[in-house]
């Protein structure tokens, strides 16, 4: 499931339809794989992967594993210029 924003909900006084929808653009990466029963609420990088039953809700970056609920990098596997700070290559 790919979800590309949120219902507006805080009025209290305003049915939760009526009260508008927030978009936002999700992107998935040439080459990215999404397996099963995912659900992406951020951008998936190139060449990323996003592990079964994950819950992406923050960007993955390129050339990543991603997994879990909420889904985390646990592993690079691009060329090294590439790694994003904060993850072991």
């Amino acid at each position: 499931m790919i979800a590309d924003g949120n219902h507006r909900f805080r009025d209290p006084d305003r049915h939760l339809l009526d009260q508008g929808y927030e978009f936002r653009p999700i992107v998935i990466g040439d080459g990215a794989v999404v397996t099963t029963k995912c659900t992406i609420l951020a951008d998936v990088g190139e060449r990323a992967l996003v592990a079964a039953n994950s819950v992406v809700t923050r960007p993955v970056p390129a050339y990543c594993l991603a997994a879990g609920t909420p889904a985390r990098v646990v592993e690079y596997f691009g060329p090294a210029e590439l790694c994003p700070p904060g993850v072991d290559a």
